[in-house]
Parts: C-alpha cells; structure tokens; sequence
C-alpha cells in the first residue's frame, strides 16, 4: 500500500511547532511500526525559504511546495494544483489529507483516488472567539472555505465526538472516530514531576486565553510563594496579546515565578512535562488538544476549561479538574487542590495515562488508521 498524507510537516522532525506537526508526525511513526509494508509519502506546504526539493526524512519521503501569497483570497486553487501535481507523482494508492486547511481537503477530494480528511479545529467555533477585524476577516473565508468542504467529504476521520457533533448537520460523510496519536516517549516518563511546577503548552494567542491563567496563578502565589508556571509555545502570531501577558506579568511582580519558554523543541518538551507536577490549559476554544493528550500519556493531570472535546479528554475528577472559562478563582483553587495533595496527583495521573495508552498511542492509533485505509480501498 502507498499512501499519500496531505498536511503539515516540519522541515525538521526534531523541531515540532505546534499540534498539526505533531499529529503527522506521530501517526507516520505509528504506521511505520506497526505496518512496515505501507509506503507512506507526506506532501506539505513550507514558507519561502526552505526548500521544495523531495527529501527522505526519517525514513518518510516528504514532498513540500511553497504555498502563495494570497491563497485564501484565490479560493487555493494554485495551492490545489501545485498538490495535485505532487500526489499524481507519488502515485498513491489512498491520499489521507490533514486538514484544517481547505487547500489540502480539496485536492484530496479532487485527487481521483479513494481519500479520507482527518478535520483539525472547529473553525466556526474558532471564529466566534477571535478579536480585531483582521483575524475576523481570515476566519470568516476560512468558515466558508470549511463548509465548502463539508458538503462534499465523503469519508471523515473525526479526532473527538466533539468534531463529529459540530459537523453532523453539514455533512454526509461517513465517521471514523479515531483520536489523535501521541509518541511512544510520552508513555515512557517516570516519576511525579516537581512540587510547585505548572506547565502550560500553549501559544500566546487570545483564544488560549493566557491573561485567566496568569490571574490564578497570581491568586495561587498567595500562599504558595514557591509556585512556578511555566509557559510554552510561539509569541509572534499576536504580538499585542503576547506584550499584554508580559505587562500582567511586570504589574504583578511575577517575574521571577513565570517562565516564557517560547518555541520549544520535542526534547525540551519532553523535558518540562517530566518536570512539572500539572499541565493547565485556560482556553476558549479547542477541538482536541494534544496538550492535553501528551499530558495524560505523561501520567501528569490536567486543569482545564470545557473548551470544545476538551470535557471528552479529561474526566473531571478522576483524571483532572475542569473549571470554568475565565473564572482565575476556581483555576487557582483546582491548583491549590492538587499541589497540596502528592496522592491525588498520582492517582489522577495514573488514570489518565491508563486511558490515554488505549486511546492516543500512536500504535493503537495506526492499527485503526489502516482498518479505515484498508476499507476504503476494499470498497474500491
């Protein structure tokens, strides 16, 4: 079998930025163990600069192109293109785009040969929550590119019953239900982390809402002088967001107790969930966090709000607490109740991880992408 993903890949596998990169990277590490048969090919887009020559990158041919300028305000149809080129030449079998953008959906779809999109966030839903005009703007052709799209899918990997919920009135697609895959090196951390130390893997953009998260850990610091947040994940995308969390910081005296780690690479990341006692997650809106996931794998619980499928991955009071949004009091006291408390955290941790090996490990998630891929191309 040869199979074609459509999505978004690191120039370099050991640079990880963000959930997309991630999900790929994981499911191509599960498929290449647990089916060695299947030839897998990954066509992505990079930014001008980095190249469009074919390369093998562990193992894995990667095929980029150089996405343009004004591809929103084109419909994509010169991204589609250049993307129908490359998988004529790969000559799949099966394509598998990775979507949230329409581009890599829509030459899917245009491909001629049995495809499946695997849908990333909610973009609807994503819209509501976004501030200033411009961002208003690319999301609002984003949501029209979106239902464009769900309209015609056909086949649909749904990574949450939250996606499969949003999109069921718009659709006559078929589902599969399969959750995002998190590595191997996750499951295999040991140990309870460090008393006081919170992490956050998350970008610095309004819809994570970092401002609530830095007044609970602001209440926190009251009786817990000790504590410490550590925040990691880009700052440019909302440079003016990013200054305000930094000016809350600086107004509050907190410099010495919140970290700004920025882009981090997998080892570092690896390094902080090893360390940390918790992961906490303040968002607005989310459709699967890998966040959240890589946390349970880590045995570490989670503090989360009920963005999107997030009720759907931590179980409130068993494997993390969910608060509710923009409420810093009930953060701060889910914070209180578990660094004062080394059993529970290692209880809750346990659990998640227990759920988190059957649901999210990359091999398990493999072994369903391949009934889904073997399937389709039964059915011709």
């Amino acid at each position: 079998m040869k199979v074609a993903i459509l999505g978004t890949y690191p120039a370099d596998p050991n640079r990880i930025e963000g959930g997309l990169h991630s999900v790929i990277c994981y499911l191509v590490e599960g498929l290449r163990r647990e089916a060695p048969d299947v030839e897998v090919h990954v066509v992505t887009g990079f930014s001008p600069g980095e190249g469009t020559e074919p390369r093998q990158v562990d193992g894995v041919w990667v095929h980029p192109f150089t996405w343009s300028r004004f591809k929103r305000l084109t419909l994509y149809q010169r991204d589609v293109t250049r993307i129908r080129r490359l998988v004529e030449e790969v000559g799949p079998d099966l394509v598998h785009a990775q979507a949230p953008s329409a581009a890599y959906a829509m030459a899917a779809m245009a491909s001629g040969r049995p495809y499946v999109v695997t849908w990333h966030g909610v973009m609807f839903r994503e819209a509501a929550v976004v501030p200033g005009l411009r961002a208003k703007a690319v999301y609002a052709l984003e949501v029209l590119y979106e239902r464009f799209c769900w309209r015609r899918f056909r086949e649909v990997i749904a990574i949450s019953p939250y996606v499969e919920r949003e999109y069921r009135g718009m659709t006559r697609a078929r589902f599969h239900l399969i959750e995002n895959p998190i590595a191997d090196r996750f499951f295999a951390l040991q140990g309870e982390g460090e008393p006081d130390r919170i992490l956050c893997a998350a970008r610095l953009i309004p819809r994570k809402d970092i401002l609530t998260l830095l007044q609970a850990f602001a209440l926190l610091l009251r009786d817990r002088p000790a504590a410490q947040l550590r925040i990691a994940g880009e700052m440019a995308s909302e440079p003016a967001y990013a200054a305000q969390c930094l000016e809350f910081v600086r107004q509050h005296g907190l410099e010495g107790a919140v970290h700004f780690l920025g882009q981090l690479s997998e080892d570092e990341v690896l390094e902080e969930y090893q360390r940390c006692s918790l992961v906490a997650l303040s968002s607005l809106q989310e459709t699967a966090p890998m966040t959240v996931k890589q946390a349970l794998a880590a045995g570490r619980p989670v503090v989360a709000t009920p963005a999107g499928g997030v009720p759907w991955l931590v179980q409130d009071g068993v494997t993390g607490f969910v608060v509710p949004f923009r409420d810093p009091e009930r953060m701060a006291m889910a914070f209180r109740r578990l660094l004062d408390d080394a059993e529970l955290r290692r209880w809750m941790g346990e659990r998640g991880r227990a759920q988190a090996r059957e649901r999210f490990h990359a091999s398990a998630v493999a072994r369903k992408t391949l009934e889904v891929y073997r399937r389709l191309l039964g059915e011709g």
